[in-house]
């Protein structure tokens, strides 16, 4: 194997590994179980383990505001939507819509549900939303 192969595999296997994505794995099961505290706890040290990506940090907001934690949860949506990745955005401008709905700010929800489908118009759910 050459070295840049080699170098390039060893990095995937440490990617895989890596404590950041067994505390996202965690936190996944975690909220699938809806435990949504001990989610945000696990999500919330993906992040700051690895902070440059922004699945952790959509992870983060989205059992935060499971967990009713709104105000808590609209940081890091915000910093996923701004994260580079145009799926993990469009998921985190969906998560701060609804959070939006909820709290009665419904022009803020609106908008955020506007974005998330600019981002990615093939959303059902982010579609209904936007219709209420």
């Amino acid at each position: 194997m050459k070295p840049a192969a080699a170098a390039v595999a060893l990095a995937s296997i440490f990617s895989i590994f890596s404590p950041a994505r067994r505390d996202a794995k965690e936190g996944a099961a975690a909220f699938r179980d809806r435990k949504f505290d001990d989610s945000a706890r696990r999500f919330g040290a993906a992040a700051r383990r690895d902070p440059k990506d922004p699945a952790w940090a959509l992870g983060l907001g989205t059992a935060l505001g499971a967990a009713g934690k709104r105000d808590e949860a609209r940081p890091p949506l915000a910093d996923a939507a701004r994260g580079g990745d145009r799926a993990i955005a469009a998921d985190a401008l969906y998560q701060q819509g609804t959070l939006d709905l909820g709290g009665g700010d419904y022009r803020s929800a609106v908008d955020r549900l506007r974005e998330s489908l600019l981002l990615d118009p093939s959303r059902p759910d982010a579609k209904r939303n936007y219709e209420l």
